[in-house]
């Protein structure tokens, strides 16, 4: 019996093709053996009072076969019948063992359903004897549900079912949206206030493939990473945070096999339900936390998982709070007034650096700009920090000099471009 999450790892729908399952024929469950239950009694003294149970409905009117014909219910249920769900062993969740009261039968039958003909699951404990006994019914082989896992009155098994539940009940839209936060190819999210042109920040993470490689046939890596950068007027080249999440594999003819992974980001993403945002939030012009803007994209450019986007002036969800705090926990720096909700204004500091930030760019723009100001700054009209900043043009390439350029030396670049109007 499945006593922790990780035991349900594979009804998550987390691999690279967007997929909840498997294809093909599901294998059927094991006939119960009524002499091998006996036994079980006797080793256990009885079944649990009760268990958690993924509970359903069987849909109702829905369309069948080529004619699309309206139908009610399924060739086993009634529409509307209140059927028992477990997991089955084989993976996935396309299709899944049920158990519930047949058309015009007496009694329980366990059969395999595909999901698509189920509605409104959600979590219930289970007191009614009959249903436990075949939840936790053993087959001739002596294992309880051969076919698929049971549940228990444990409290890993309501955990696994409230995790199952954040997405088995989503429409197909909602759906592709969840696999693509889960997957977490590419996020983008920019914060703003109208009137100030230089608190644009944007965060960007990206998932990069780690390339398989191979050293004298010793090791081999393959999987993925998550990195991060935050791009801001005030900074003169993106900040990187390096790391986020990992899953990354190894092989070595000595160790075997190993795995370094670490989803907690990812998981807690997840959390914050961005399935479930709208498209467009507009507040009130008149709010008292003032005017604002921020946009978040997820998926853009990705193969395999449909990309969507969540705009807003004004308004957002309160989950965006939760997120800017949640890329805070992970090294990016605090950028959102959790309070006020809204981004946090630029500092007097901040303000004046974006100033030295832009004058520098502007000087990057062409040769022959940054040829002339090289030239000037060496000249020892800006100080020592000039004829740094110059020595720094000269033997960097830009994204190396931006990194290394201290603000005094901005500031130098800044009072040449002054000089220069």
């Amino acid at each position: 019996m499945c006593q922790d999450l990780d035991d349900f790892d594979q009804v998550v729908p987390k691999n690279d093709q967007g997929g909840g399952g498997r294809q093909g024929e599901a294998p059927r469950a094991r006939a119960w053996n009524r002499s091998a239950y006996d036994e079980h009694l006797a080793a256990n003294e009885s079944d649990p009072k009760w268990v958690w149970c993924l509970v359903a409905n069987v849909v109702g009117e829905h369309p069948f076969g080529e004619d699309h014909r309206i139908v009610y219910g399924t060739k086993h249920f009634r529409g509307g019948t209140k059927v028992y769900c477990l997991l089955p062993r084989w993976g996935g969740f396309d299709q899944i063992p049920v158990i519930g009261k047949p058309r015009g039968k007496h009694g329980l039958r366990e059969v395999i359903m595909h999901t698509s003909l189920l509605r409104n699951f959600r979590l219930k404990k289970v007191y009614s004897p009959a249903v436990i006994r075949r939840i936790c019914k053993v087959d001739e082989d002596g294992y309880k549900g051969h076919a698929r896992e049971a549940w228990s009155a444990h409290d890993g098994d309501k955990e696994a079912i409230l995790s199952l539940l954040r997405w088995v009940n989503l429409d197909e839209e909602q759906l592709q949206r969840y696999r693509t936060v889960c997957n977490c190819p590419r996020l983008e999210l920019a914060c703003w206030i109208p009137e100030d042109p230089d608190s644009l920040r944007t965060i960007i993470i990206t998932r990069t493939n780690v390339a398989e490689r191979q050293h004298d046939d010793v090791e081999a890596f393959s999987g993925h990473m998550w990195d991060g950068e935050l791009s801001a007027s005030y900074l003169p080249c993106p900040l990187r945070v390096q790391s986020i999440a990992k899953d990354i594999h190894t092989f070595d003819r000595q160790n075997g096999y190993a795995s370094d992974v670490n989803e907690s980001f990812l998981q807690k993403l997840s959390d914050l339900d961005l399935h479930l945002w709208d498209e467009c939030y507009i507040g009130s012009s008149d709010t008292e936390s003032g005017a604002f803007g921020w946009r978040i994209t997820v998926g853009a450019g990705s193969d395999y998982f449909r990309p969507f986007a969540c705009v807003g002036s004004g308004s957002c969800p309160k989950e965006l709070g939760k997120l800017f705090s949640l890329l805070g926990e992970y090294g990016f720096p605090k950028i959102w007034d959790d309070k006020a909700m809204r981004p946090l204004p630029l500092t007097e500091e901040q303000s004046l650096i974006a100033r030295y930030v832009n004058a520098y760019h502007s000087v990057m723009e062409s040769t022959e700009a940054t040829v002339a100001c090289v030239e000037s700054l060496l000249g020892g009209a800006h100080g020592d920090a000039g004829v740094l900043a110059a020595q720094k043009l000269m033997a960097c390439d830009k994204e190396a000099a931006s990194a290394s350029l201290t603000k005094n030396e901005l500031a130098a670049i800044w009072d040449y471009t002054q000089g220069e109007q």
